[in-house]
């Protein structure tokens, strides 16, 4: 069952779209489908039945068994997430990223989960580039948001991330979270952040 999914998922359809496929194939429980999809995707077993113990079952019960609606639930949960490993460098951007996201002063919730799902996928482009077109509250009642400083981790994570090559969309990045960063007022609570 994994090989047919890793055979779904190079074709070039979505996880849940391949959960969907093999569900729609019979024959295997939508524990098993999730867990070869999951695998399919790079996680290893261990850790794929270790996210259905978290979060699977419970999720399977809200849906009522609906193979549809369960593969979208856990989609967007990041079930079938591939959480690669990451260098130094790549640990390095993580934590400006994550800076810049405490920076922010607030995010809407499923921004905020999109976001944090790249993070701990390894997607720092993706997570980069998220938080590159959101700029920081001016003003949040429960937390402080610190424009200068969110600008400045993201230009700093765009330089890191370039170090790989870049095929210009990391210099425009920095280049618009550097004009954010001129723009600020010098009264800026984040200045010297």
């Amino acid at each position: 069952m994994v090989r047919r999914a890793q055979e779904i998922l190079s074709a070039g359809a979505s996880a849940d779209a391949a959960f969907v496929e093999l569900a729609a194939d019979g024959g295997y429980d939508l524990r098993a489908i999730a867990i070869a999809v999951s695998m399919a995707a790079g996680t290893s077993l261990v850790d794929a039945e270790k996210r259905w113990a978290e979060d699977g079952e419970a999720a399977l019960e809200e849906v009522e068994g609906d193979p549809e609606e369960l593969g979208w639930l856990l989609a967007i949960a990041g079930f079938f997430d591939f959480h690669r490993p990451l260098d130094e460098r790549e640990q390095q951007v993580r934590t400006l990223l994550n800076q810049a996201l405490r920076a922010h002063g607030g995010w809407r919730s499923g921004h905020f989960g999109t976001i944090t799902r790249h993070l701990e996928a390894g997607q720092l482009h993706d997570a980069l580039e998220s938080m590159a077109g959101s700029s920081p509250r001016t003003f949040a009642p429960r937390s402080r948001p610190a424009p200068s400083t969110y600008w400045t981790r993201l230009v700093e994570a765009a330089e890191l991330l370039a170090a790989d090559g870049d095929d210009g969309r990391l210099a425009e990045i920095a280049a618009l979270c550097r004009r954010h960063l001129d723009e600020l007022p010098p009264a800026d609570p984040g200045a010297g952040g």
